[in-house]
């Protein structure tokens, strides 16, 4: 089952997200893209702004109750999708160097509930949560 690419992202769209460390990068998410869909995967388009200069797009999803992670596409210049090739469900690991998928998983789109019940914000919840910035102090365990 392939996912439907939304539109490419517009700056004016872009949610910045915090991953609570001193990373040089900035992190966004295209308020537009999110959605919960009724398998239960949070879709969402990730921008990443580098500290040299480049802008990193992709279209991905997050399933909370198996802390899995999938990218469909990549953005390229001239505002275009690209499917990716390996598109594959992989584990979210707390130790990944830049750590915007843990983040997320933890801080913005699943609930602090254990890893056996955890499921996806509602969508409302989601960008609240994107606009005041995670409660830390209930972060779950994966």
């Amino acid at each position: 089952l392939q996912a439907q690419l939304p539109a490419y992202p517009k700056p004016e769209n872009l949610m910045k997200f915090d991953l609570g460390s001193n990373s040089a990068h900035q992190y966004f998410v295209d308020g537009l893209s999110l959605s919960v869909g009724e398998d239960g995967v949070v879709r969402y388009t990730l921008v990443i702004k580098t500290s040299g200069g480049a802008t990193n797009v992709s279209f991905e999803g997050i399933r909370c109750d198996n802390s899995r992670v999938r990218i469909y596409a990549f953005g390229h210049q001239g505002n275009q999708w690209t499917r990716a090739r390996n598109s594959e469900w992989r584990d979210i690991r707390p130790s990944e160097i830049n750590g915007y998928h843990y983040a997320l998983l933890k801080d913005y789109y699943c609930t602090a509930a254990t890893v056996s019940t955890r499921e996806a914000r509602k969508l409302p919840e989601i960008i609240n949560v994107l606009k005041r910035g995670p409660d830390r102090y209930q972060r779950p365990a994966l």
